[in-house]
């Protein structure tokens, strides 16, 4: 955490208590597991809450970083070097223990998966926005919605 309000805000959402509500029957410690992988899902997920595009590429980055932890051997440090990727790293360690090639390759196959989806979540979004905004930015000369780059890029109706 960066700041007491952050680390305040962290506190809030009571972890703890969403991991053992989710998986009531698991053992102490796969619960402090599943705890430490909550959260690093919810403060990675809290990265695409920011108005700043300068930070999309550094997203993307620490986003292939995480894909490719449990591709790895166990206990390999992060290539993408920051506190989210040193904790992914711990906590895959500790997730990963115990647990069969099988279970670790769909695992990693799952992560990646849902990690990439935020990419394509996000196309989504943005070109439901476009469709829907069309005429609007249209009419104010709005030439960056796609609808009117496809049009001057490709021609068409």
């Amino acid at each position: 955490m960066r700041s007491r309000a952050g680390f305040e805000k962290y506190r809030s959402w009571d972890l703890p208590q969403a991991a053992a509500r989710t998986y009531p029957h698991a053992p102490a410690d796969d619960l402090v597991v599943l705890m430490n992988w909550f959260s690093l899902a919810f403060l990675f997920d809290d990265q695409f809450d920011t108005a700043s595009p300068d930070r999309a590429d550094r997203i993307a980055e620490v986003a292939r970083e995480m894909i490719a932890t449990p591709l790895r051997p166990a206990a390999t440090a992060p290539r993408v070097v920051c506190p989210l990727t040193l904790a992914w790293a711990e906590v895959w360690a500790r997730l990963a223990q115990g647990t069969s090639l099988t279970w670790r390759t769909r695992f990693a196959a799952s992560w990646g998966r849902f990690l990439v989806m935020r990419d394509l979540a996000a196309d989504t979004i943005g070109f439901m926005n476009d469709i829907h905004s069309f005429e609007r930015e249209r009419r104010r000369g709005d030439g960056h919605n796609l609808i009117a780059v496809l049009h001057r890029e490709r021609g068409g109706t």
